[in-house]
């Protein structure tokens, strides 16, 4: 057997937790706010991670030239961060030689990473859930290895150091000014509130099926956007017409029918609730409006936008911002509000061609270093195909469709979110308890 299997072992137990599957009842019973209180079974005890676990440090003593390459397998630090669970995937390689000694990932560790810009990432756990012979963790994380999962479920404390609860404890660990640290000794001093084990992995696999029903809606959305995307470069360009009609399409410069809207107004002029969009308001790539303030709260020069304006981010334009106004208010004078000679082109249709390659690439050819800002006068020259006002219209109804589809998507997406993190936290705290099914082979949280 080579040095490389002899790597150093901090193994305390080899059994291994298997997570039963939640009845469907108990998701249910959260989303609804109804709980099963009369079947809770077990108090909560408070235990500190060091009474539970022992950590380990990731890759020592690597040189740039071991990454990329070799039999190993590693854990990335984006890989802790971006997943409460890491199951089977590509992980990147790395060399490992036999002469060293480096501490290998187990199934059912928890990773963590270990540094980070701000103390609000700091800690954030990741439980691994697959069992491979070669995989080893990068140097800006480290892993714990639980002694008795009869005491805490490894998932179960990934989901509570993603938890507001979790990242408050994380945060008051961090130490540091310009980068924060998470020392390992310090680490292990974290008191935490375990319930019994079947409710640990009764809310592991409620917060999991959420997170399952999450994905699948981004992908969903994902898959719709990129539908969306096709149906444009068919529609916009008349590679494709739609059924009655004929018409010529024109080839017309975007400043024939299209203007900026130069009014500019006073905040000290501006009444009542006017809202105010700002770039930070707008999303980036989607043509959200994710929130708005009020204009009489702002001090300087706005312009004046009206329903039906298209409002396109000319300061850093590579940022893609875009919204089609559906009421009037004031904007940035770095929003440009786009009037469409109603005469000559239908709004919904030039709202499209905004956010086509072939407007966008001019807005971006801008001028400017640190803050670059589109030219008008590059983007009012970009050439477009024009079909009849009728034909841009039923296009438009087309593209507006699978808009509010998506629309609906996003909003069921963000509320499903919410009800994740609101859930995690009840549940987390101990404030809502899940109810589970009597098993007297189970071992509770005290190893009863």
């Amino acid at each position: 057997m080579s040095k490389r299997h002899e790597a150093k072992d901090i193994n305390a137990s080899n059994d291994t937790v298997h997570i039963r599957d939640v009845p469907a009842k108990y998701s249910q019973n959260m989303v609804t706010g109804k709980t099963l209180l009369p079947e809770v079974r077990g108090e909560w005890r408070t235990v500190t991670l060091g009474e539970i676990a022992k950590t380990y440090s990731g890759l020592t003593g690597k040189k740039g030239a071991d990454f990329g390459n070799g039999g190993a397998r590693y854990v990335s630090f984006l890989d802790v961060l971006e997943n409460v669970s890491l199951g089977s995937r590509q992980f990147d390689r790395v060399r490992i030689r036999d002469s060293e000694s480096q501490n290998r990932v187990a199934k059912n560790d928890v990773l963590f990473n270990a540094t980070s810009e701000t103390p609000e990432d700091l800690g954030v756990g990741s439980r691994v859930d697959i069992a491979e012979d070669d995989l080893y963790l990068n140097s800006f994380c480290f892993g714990i290895r639980i002694f008795n999962e009869s005491h805490c479920d490894p998932l179960f404390l990934a989901y509570y150091s993603r938890s507001n609860l979790g990242r408050r404890n994380m945060y008051a660990l961090a130490q540091g000014a310009t980068r924060y640290n998470l020392s390992k000794r310090r680490f292990l001093s974290l008191r935490l509130s375990l319930p019994p084990l079947p409710e640990q992995r009764a809310i592991a696999a409620v917060l999991t099926d959420v997170g399952e029903l999450i994905g699948s809606l981004e992908a969903l959305i994902s898959k719709k956007r990129a539908i969306k995307q096709a149906a444009m470069q068919q529609l916009l360009t008349g590679r494709t017409r739609l059924p009655g009609f004929v018409g010529e399409w024109k080839v017309v410069q975007l400043g024939v029918f299209v203007r900026i809207r130069n009014r500019k107004i006073s905040p000290v002029d501006v009444r009542g609730e006017t809202p105010c969009v700002e770039l930070d308001h707008i999303g980036q790539g989607d043509g959200r409006l994710v929130s708005h303030g009020i204009a009489g709260r702002t001090s300087s020069i706005k312009h004046r936008f009206e329903p039906h304006d298209i409002l396109f981010g000319r300061l850093r334009p590579y940022l893609r911002k875009w919204w089609y106004a559906d009421r009037m208010g004031v904007c940035s004078t770095e929003i440009w509000p786009l009037v469409v000679d109603r005469g000559r082109a239908e709004s919904g249709f030039v709202y499209a061609l905004v956010q086509t390659d072939r407007f966008l690439n001019a807005a971006e050819a801008s001028y400017g270093t640190h803050m670059p800002r589109a030219d008008w006068n590059i983007v009012a020259g970009v050439e477009f195909q024009l079909p009849p006002v009728s034909e841009q219209r039923a296009i438009a109804t087309i593209l507006s469709d699978m808009d509010a589809e998506i629309a609906a998507l996003e909003r069921r997406l963000d509320k499903t979110r919410a009800i994740k993190q609101g859930m995690g936290q009840k549940l987390l705290s101990g404030s809502i308890r899940l109810p589970v099914q009597d098993d007297s082979t189970e071992v509770d949280a005290h190893g009863t």
